[in-house]
């Protein structure tokens, strides 16, 4: 009997296959691996005939050859008297793409028919779990878990092919596995017993043989991309119930261990994710100034643990760190780790791990000056780990400090803790307190309390040495001595602004520069926090090389960490374009007696009269230049008329203003630069600010301030400088969206360049081709121009331009470097040609004849503007009445 589980992820096209030898009863193991990306086809094992299981078998050879691909055999439990069982299956199938094996309690004391040889004789990599008890199975391949015992070389890069793990207190028939459920078929609220040793086992077991699969036969999935995106859609700033859930499993749970908060099963999390998680101006879990810095990080085959510092202040009730705490208004600092497991490419469940006695002691809810906790120091420790002692809380040592070494050996010898005499460690926990080895003890801890105190060491602080101790050799936590390497402690307190030098493991944005890998640290220096890159030349930061390493560019880029960490220029311009827009509203109002316009007609923007925005700076052709078709001498509705028709005109040249020309022609040539900081009402800056201050922002910290000047007002200015040659002469224009939207087009630029760094760059590019369909829809609302404002193609298509050249990209192949220089030479003088060509026929007298349809581009025809013909600007005849 067989039966076929598909691969259920989606995102793996081809998958490997295994072959599964298990009893029908428990193919909720093969459903598993199923859930892992494997195709997997069940043979029934043990079956009840031969020809049954010959039958199956050769079933199982059709299916691996149809496959066509690598292939693996996972068995459970392979009987005694079947020892011929494997060899057959490899007959059938063929051992060409067989890349590995795993066998849970293999009930054979002979290794020989467990084991393959490849072609060229050597071993298919096997990895096998055992019982305790199987003691002569264990022995016999024992002998092959050596390079020596294997009669062929290993090259630097392969692996031990025979991997052999035991495990206590767990069963050999049946296998241990089939003790508890596999998880894929758990059940939220289901809850049944199991042997601790079993569940340990069965994790274990799990994870070792989906690490050789994984190394083997693939399919390989990026955990910490997938990681990223969930805590993105998580995160307090982006935080998406719903694209939360998304990335997980139907059946998550997430397990918040010292406050038991958490969510067992996809509503009952996704539930726990809505309360505990809400966020609006109002509304925060969270502190507003939570922190989190990644100390290291761990990847295995199904698994991240992260080692984190979470920093904030206790401003909120946080109902899954605190819940029921109101808050105290004081600012923590915790170490905390988190373990994360997927299957396949969705998040199974998380174990969030901290000191919650650290936590209590710094909110003052716990007094530690009678407990052995400690305070805000432990997260200094995590983050300092050479800088700041050790043991402080372990009294006996603190007496004993001020002992020389070898008086400390023999007071150990006196009390018989060394040497064949000594009693075992049991026996000493057990002792009576008025044994004689108690009383040695304590004789001995008084003589050197007494000796401690008369040298003066008595200490204030609990957890800063005196500058006395820092001259006394230092003994380590297993009381090994390194006498010729002095202990050196901080006789200062703990300074946390070395802290920035971590903030670049953090998986936030606007991270420092600054880097320090702390898997592999020295003791820690402040005066080497800053690493190499950051002195490195303005040409190699240009290039965005320098000395940095390539792979912590990429894990920047995966985080959204950029250049610098604050964006200075966008919010200088938000907030100048903010108070210019106070100013139309005041002109406004000092001539209408509103600041909004609703007569003669009403600005949809909800904002100033097209007049008034002409005379404060709109781009307006007839302000700049000769136009034939609307002179100067034209009649407009002023600023102050309210009437409608209008009963109080003004020329073109009153409402130009600032000196009116000075008597000449019109050359108002700034107004290509003045409507970027102008807006048509309140929608208009309301929207275009939402996005400077998110999505512009974010390239202001990729780009840097410099780079990012010149994009956004080379796209702003182009933008307008567009729009005046093709978009209707007598229709004012002006926002930021030009200078916004060649901004946005940086991220295509990104994209593109990036695109197996994004995290699903397909669905990326698709929402980011509705988006600009979109605004350029929304070109067409009155008082805005597809060439300059909102949607501008002008300002798009520089910002592509301006973005190729500036902004910093990643190169891991010198072939993509190459592409990407063709790319910046070929950029700039296109640049500066579009900008030359435009502005000389901007001043020609018909620029229409350039490019006769693009006017289109700014104009949806109809009827009432006389099919996108003529200036677009209504005249009057009457005399001026202002």
């Amino acid at each position: 009997m067989s039966q076929i589980f598909p691969n259920a992820v989606t995102s793996v096209s081809k998958a490997p296959a295994l072959v599964f030898l298990i009893s029908t009863e428990h193919t909720g193991w093969c459903e598993q691996l199923a859930q892992e990306g494997y195709s997997v086809f069940q043979v029934a094992y043990p079956s009840s005939s031969l020809a049954s299981l010959s039958q199956a078998i050769g079933a199982a050879g059709e299916y691996i050859k149809a496959h066509g691909g690598d292939w693996a055999i996972v068995s459970y439990g392979v009987l005694q008297d079947d020892g011929m069982i494997i060899p057959n299956l490899v007959a059938r199938a063929g051992v060409q793409r067989l890349k590995a094996l795993s066998h849970f309690n293999p009930l054979s004391e002979e290794s020989a028919p467990l084991l393959v040889r490849d072609c060229e004789g050597r071993y298919i990599p096997t990895v096998l779990h055992l019982a305790s008890v199987q003691e002569k199975l264990h022995a016999s391949l024992s002998l092959l878990t050596t390079p020596d015992s294997l009669l062929y070389e290993l090259t630097p890069s392969d692996h031990l092919p025979i991997a052999v793990f035991t495990y206590p207190m767990v069963s050999a028939s049946p296998p241990f596995p089939f003790s508890t459920k596999a998880p894929a078929l758990v059940k939220a609220g289901e809850s049944f017993s199991v042997d601790p040793y079993v569940r340990s086992a069965v994790s274990l077991s799990y994870s070792r043989t989906l690490e050789l699969l994984r190394r083997q036969l693939g399919p390989h999935f990026d955990l910490e991309r997938l990681w990223e995106m969930h805590t993105y859609y998580s995160d307090m700033i982006y935080f998406d119930p719903a694209e939360t859930m998304s990335t997980m499993v139907k059946a998550p749970y997430v397990n918040h261990v010292p406050t038991l908060t958490g969510g067992i099963g996809y509503e009952d999390l996704a539930r726990f994710y809505k309360a505990s998680f809400p966020i609006s101006s109002t509304d925060y879990v969270t502190p507003p100034d939570t922190e989190i810095i990644t100390v290291s990080r761990t990847v295995g085959a199904d698994r991240i643990i992260d080692e984190m510092i979470l920093k904030g202040t206790h401003t909120t009730e946080i109902d899954y760190l605190l819940p029921g705490i109101n808050p105290t208004g004081k600012t923590f600092e915790i170490a905390l780790v988190g373990v994360v497991a997927f299957r396949g490419d969705k998040l199974t469940f998380e174990h969030i791990y901290w000191d919650q006695a650290s936590l209590l002691v710094q909110l003052g809810l716990l007094d530690a000056t009678s407990l052995p906790v400690a305070g805000v120091e432990v997260a200094h420790k995590v983050l300092d780990p050479f800088g700041l002692p050790s043991n402080k809380l372990l009294q006996r040592l603190v007496m004993t400090s001020a002992i020389p070494l070898q008086d400390r050996s023999r007071d150990h010898e006196q009390r018989g803790d060394f040497g064949l005499d000594a009693p075992s460690g049991l026996e000493q926990r057990v002792a009576s307190p008025n044994s004689p080895t108690s009383l040695a003890r304590s004789s001995s801890l008084s003589r050197r309390l007494s000796a401690a105190t008369a040298a003066g060491t008595d200490r204030k602080d609990p957890f800063y040495a005196t500058p006395e101790e820092d001259r006394l050799s230092y003994m380590d936590e297993t009381f090994r001595p390194y006498a010729d390497e002095p202990f050196k402690v901080r006789s200062t307190p703990y300074n946390d602004k070395g802290d920035e030098s971590l903030v670049r493991n953090a998986a936030v944005y606007g991270g420092s520069n600054s880097y320090q890998d702390l898997e592999f640290a020295e003791a820690y220096d402040s005066s080497r926090a800053q690493p190499v890159a950051e002195k490195a030349s303005p040409l190699n930061r240009f290039l965005s090389d320098g000395k940095y390493p390539l792979e912590q560019r990429i894990e920047d880029k995966k985080r959204g960490i950029g250049r610098q960490k604050y964006p200075f220029l966008v919010w200088a311009l938000t907030i100048t374009m903010v108070g210019v827009f106070i100013w139309e509203l005041v002109l406004n109002s000092r001539e209408q007696g509103t600041p909004v316009s609703f007569k003669p007609v009403v600005n949809p923007m909800l904002g100033p009269s097209q007049s008034a925005l002409i005379n404060l700076g709109a781009r307006f052709p007839p302000c700049m230049k000769d136009v034939p078709e609307v002179p100067v001498t034209t009649n407009m509705a002023c600023m102050n008329d309210t009437a409608n028709p209008p009963d109080r005109l003004c020329t073109i040249r009153e409402l130009c203003g600032h000196g009116e020309f000075n008597g000449g022609e019109p050359n108002q040539w700034w107004r290509f630069i003045t409507p970027i900081f102008l807006h048509a009402g309140f929608i208009h800056i309301i929207l275009n600010m939402l996005a400077q201050l998110t999505a512009v922002a974010q390239i202001e910290r990729e780009m840097g301030s410099g780079g990012f000047f010149i994009l956004y007002f080379a796209a702003g200015i182009f933008g307008n400088v567009l729009g005046g040659n093709f978009s209707l002469v007598g229709v004012p224009s002006l926002g930021a969206s030009g200078a916004i939207f060649g901004t946005i087009a940086v991220t295509w630029v990104d994209l593109f360049a990036h695109w197996k760094y994004h995290y699903r760059p397909v669905r990326r590019l698709i929402f980011m081709t509705i988006e600009l369909v979109i605004g350029v829809a929304m070109g067409y609302i009155p008082y805005i121009d597809n060439f300059v404002p909102e949607a501008h193609l002008g300002g798009f298509a520089m910002g592509l331009l301006v973005g190729t050249t500036f902004y910093p990209v990643i190169s891991t192949t010198r072939r993509h470097k190459i592409i990407m220089w063709c790319f910046r030479f070929t950029a700039i003088p296109l640049a500066v040609i579009l900008y030359v060509v435009l502005v000389r026929n901007f001043y020609t007298s018909n620029p229409y004849a350039a490019c006769s349809g693009c006017r289109y581009l700014s104009c949806f025809p109809t009827s009432s503007n006389n099919h996108c013909q003529g200036t677009g600007l209504t005249t009057f005849t009457t005399t001026n009445t202002n």
